[in-house]
């Protein structure tokens, strides 16, 4: 490839494409590799699981925001994939589950990827990315009564979500 007037040699620019059947081959007969090459630290990686497990399982909280007077804060039992968002209207108030990706997914690989309130508060966006991708799909709920909206923005990468008044991102 000719880049700027250099000559510069690009062997792996067919890895770029992650759907094409050469990248997927690729990529099978790299994790065939890596399993063949572990399979005897089974016995141990258990143990670490086992251990890690055990350290990781305590309750984790964000700290309080106030957003259009009620306060939001995420929550994790300690062994949960992904944190629950928490809303309530008080310190001493009930609080209530407004979203929980954890319930999108299978096998808990769709996270939170950034969010942004209305400036009134009254609606909340939030990004969702899936297995770790940095493709976000951007989603609206209004927070009285959690009412998800229809609105939805795909295949969003690197961005921030911000409010444009009330009026939207």
């Amino acid at each position: 490839e000719e880049l700027h007037g250099h000559s510069i040699a690009d062997p792996y620019r067919w890895l770029e494409d992650p759907e094409s059947e050469d990248t997927k081959a690729f990529v099978a007969a790299q994790n065939e590799t890596y399993a063949t090459a572990t399979q005897s630290l089974e016995q141990l990686r258990g143990q670490i699981r086992g251990r890690l497990t055990e350290l990781f399982d305590f309750p984790k909280f964000t700290c309080f925001s106030r957003k259009g007077g009620r306060l939001f804060y995420e929550y994790n039992t300690g062994l949960q994939q992904q944190a629950v968002l928490f809303t309530q209207a008080e310190l001493d108030a009930e609080p209530e589950a407004l979203l929980d990706p954890n319930t999108l997914s299978d096998d808990g690989t769709v996270a939170f990827r950034g969010r942004a309130f209305s400036r009134d508060g009254s609606v909340l966006s939030y990004g969702l990315s899936s297995a770790g991708s940095d493709w976000t799909t951007i989603k609206f709920v209004r927070i009285a009564g959690k009412e998800r909206l229809p609105d939805t923005l795909e295949k969003v990468k690197f961005s921030c979500q911000s409010w444009w008044r009330d009026e939207g991102l």
